[in-house]
This record gives C-alpha cells, structure tokens and sequence, in this order.
C-alpha cells in the first residue's frame, strides 16, 4: 500500500497532535486533515505542524473557527509553503469555485469536499464533478475529492450511503478522473453524554464496514483511486470544558477501537464519597484483560494502556505510570485509532 490511503480528520488539540507525534510506521502511511478549531497566529500554526516531522502530508480546514478573515487559510498555506512544507487547503465545493484560483501560486494539491447525498436544489454531481474536472485540466494540478458521507450509526443508514456512495463513485468518478478519491464517513456517536456512569457501550463500526464493501465491489480501474477517511474517537470530546468549574469532574472516559465496533467505557463515583471506584486504572485493566485488546506492542497507544493497567513502565517495573488525565487518553485513543484502521486498509488493499 505504497499510495496514501487514510486521511484521518482530527481536531487540533493538545491530545490529537500527541497521538500524531507518536505514531511510528503508520505515519507515511496517513495524511491528517487537521480542523483548527482555535485562531492563533501564522507562526504558531505553522511551529505546531513543523513538530510533526514524521507525517507527509497535511491538509487543513479553518471552517470551525468563529469570525476569522477570508485570508486566514491563505496566509497559513502561504508560509508554510516558503518553509517547504507539506501543508494543504480543503475546501467545502462553494468555497473552492470562489476561492481556489487565489491558491494556485502558492501551492500544488487541493482536496475539495462533497456533502453525500448533496443538497436536491444546488448543483446536481455531474455540475460539481464536471467543473472540478475541467478545473483541474485547466491548471494541470493535482485535486483530490472527499465524498463526505455524515455519520452512519445504525444499519438502515449504512444501506441508504452505501448504494449512494457506489453510484457516485460508478457513474461519475469513472468519468471524471481525479488524483483520490476519498470516502468519508464516521460511526463514532456525536453525543454519548446518555452513557450511564460505569457502564459500556459498543458501537457498530460501520464506517469502515461500508468502505470495505464499496472497495470489494469496484472493478480494478477505480478500486486503486479510493482512500478512507473518518473522524476518529474524538469527534465528540470534552476538552471544550472547563474542568476547574466541575465541582467534582468529568466522569473519565475510555474509547477502543476494536476490529467491529467503538468500545466506550465510562468512570463511575462512590454515590456518598464521590471518590472514583471505577477509574482510568481500572478500565485500563478491564480492556487489557479482554478479548478485544490488541497487545502492548501493537501501537504507542495499546502500549500506555498496558503501563496503566499495570502502574508501572513496562521495560522498567521499578518506574510507577500514574492513570492518566483527559487529554493523555485522548492521545492513547488517537494513536490506537489510527493504528487500527492503518492496518485494516493495507490488509484490504494488499490482498
């Protein structure tokens, strides 16, 4: 799997930059599509992305932040391509046809994303594809596609943007040839507030379950063109709140990414103490112990996990590891994440 085939979209967050720094192998093998969610000023954006040394490719997305200027992105891209460095815009289809031309000088790949379905009463595929086509023959430029297919959590879901998905790809991306073609979707909940304390929820993975049968039912002219791209464990997160105004915190939290499905873990509290019987130890130990553990050499994140459950480095017991907070194990489920569905594409693809 010499081609980049995972596109992992995260967050710009303390915990998501850690997983990245710590990925071994894996990291050629992934191109982040980074969501800034913050403004800070050029010169820090770009020192934070120069820390990565390890990755190839970026691509970023400045649409989540508030009130920020036209230029924004423009300015970011522009100094990092001075420094030679790797780094991309993604445009939403509205924002490319306004917005694109201004970036040709600056730098040579684009990746531009198409809601899935898109919207009955704006251009139809054959209107989208085609003028990101003649766009990209007019300036002799490599331009990726992100079919962006929302969150599929449940199986009627599944079946509706799977034949979706296969259509699209079948009927236009075979005529309109473009450098990726990347499948976007997530089956990681947006909300899993409901989850009582102490106890555990598995969610279908259908996200990769779904890319795999679009992969399986493609003939061998359009199959090397596709790449999947997902927003991982922490689409939903809590490093928004301000955990110093929680009179006794945030219940803990502890995300697996098994071969079928999210695994969610959540804390629970002594009902009178309110000290935590069920901590970030413990459910280490719990996802150690059971069946869907990958091993601790399986990934940085797998290995953290093993020296939680443990307390102790695992090339040196004398060392103690504490539990971890937060944010640690929003890198733990990060760096797993990655690692996972890093290993399931170069199986898919490479048989």
């Amino acid at each position: 799997m010499d081609k980049i085939k995972y596109y992992p979209i995260l967050k710009w967050k303390s915990g998501e930059k850690s997983a990245l720094k710590s990925l071994t192998t894996e990291s050629s093998k992934i191109s982040p599509i980074i969501e800034l969610v913050d403004y800070d000023n050029v010169d820090n954006i770009i020192d934070s992305f120069a820390e990565l040394n390890n990755i190839t490719k970026f691509y970023i997305d400045t649409s989540n932040i508030e009130d920020v200027e036209n230029d924004y992105k423009e300015k970011i891209i522009d100094a990092a391509t001075k420094k030679g460095m790797p780094l991309f815009p993604i445009f939403t289809f509205d924002e490319f046809t306004i917005h694109a031309d201004r970036f040709l000088d600056i730098c040579s790949d684009f990746l531009v994303k198409i809601p899935i379905p898109h919207d009955f009463e704006q251009d139809g595929y054959d209107s989208i594809f085609g003028s990101l086509f003649d766009w990209k023959v007019k300036n002799q430029i490599s331009l990726n596609v992100l079919l962006d297919a929302g969150l599929v959590i449940d199986r009627r879901t599944a079946n509706l943007q799977f034949s979706e998905l296969r259509s699209v790809i079948s009927k236009y991306l075979r005529q309109y040839k473009f450098d990726n073609v990347i499948v976007c979707l997530t089956s990681f909940p947006d909300d899993i507030s409901k989850l009582p304390a102490g106890g555990e929820e598995h969610y279908i993975r259908y996200d990769i379950k779904i890319f795999a049968r679009i992969v399986e039912t493609m003939d061998e002219e359009l199959k090397p063109l596709l790449s999947f791209s997902d927003y991982g464990v922490t689409k939903f997160t809590e490093t928004d709140i301000d955990f110093s105004k929680l009179r006794h915190g945030i219940l803990p939290k502890v995300r697996y990414t098994t071969s079928e499905s999210y695994w969610v873990l959540k804390g629970q509290r002594d009902r009178i103490t309110k000290e935590l019987v069920r901590n970030y130890k413990t459910m280490a130990q719990i996802v150690v112990n059971s069946k869907n553990y990958y091993g601790e050499d399986f990934s940085y994140g797998d290995k953290e996990i093993f020296e939680r459950a443990q307390g102790h480095k695992i090339d040196n017991p004398e060392v103690q590891v504490g539990h971890g907070n937060h944010f640690k194990w929003v890198a733990i489920a990060v760096n797993h994440h990655i690692s996972v569905v890093t290993n399931e594409l170069s199986n898919l693809f490479d048989s």
